[in-house]
């Protein structure tokens, strides 16, 4: 069975909408970065968890972040979850900063409405995202959903604390 690209868009710096279409890495090329996206993971997960209102879960059936934006509700403890970004940002450098959000954006496209074409953002990078920080956390953060999410989701439980961490990450910096 042929893998199809997963699309979403993603909104720039200056309010523009792109489409962005990723393809999971080869099993190979995954393994590769699982371990570095699992620490990261493990890093800002109980900053994220304690930021987030008690006595909600997400609901099991939840297909993407926008589904479950509209079941998460109420105050985030600003105070864990600004510890969370700053933990964060520094595990994305320590774990190789424009390098290995290349490599996790490596089969990803961008196409712009009304814009001939598509970019390979990894190929393209340093254009695409210049000043342009938020979209690049969002595309690394769809990358990360569309790669490790499901295997993670399996070995974690399905009661929603991965999909609540990947959405509080989604919402601070949209």
């Amino acid at each position: 069975m042929p893998i199809t690209p997963k699309t979403r868009e993603l909104e720039d710096a200056d309010g523009v909408e792109h489409v962005y279409s990723i393809l999971p890495h080869p099993a190979e090329e995954a393994l590769e970065l699982l371990p570095k996206v699992v620490r990261i993971l493990g890093e800002v997960s109980g900053p994220l968890i304690n930021a987030l209102p008690r006595g909600q879960e997400a609901p099991s059936d939840v297909t993407n972040m926008t589904e479950l934006g509209a079941s998460v509700a109420g105050d985030v403890d600003g105070e864990q979850l600004s510890k969370a970004l700053v933990a964060l940002a520094n595990e994305f450098v320590a774990a190789g900063g424009a390098k290995f959000c290349k490599e996790l954006l490596k089969y990803t496209t961008r196409r712009t409405p009304g814009v001939e074409g598509e970019q390979k953002v990894a190929v393209e990078f340093g254009k695409v995202y210049q000043a342009n920080f938020g979209e690049l956390a969002k595309a690394v953060l769809f990358a990360v959903e569309i790669n490790f999410a499901p295997s993670l989701r399996d070995k974690l439980g399905s009661g929603g604390s991965l999909e609540k961490m990947l959405l509080l990450v989604k919402r601070s910096v949209s």
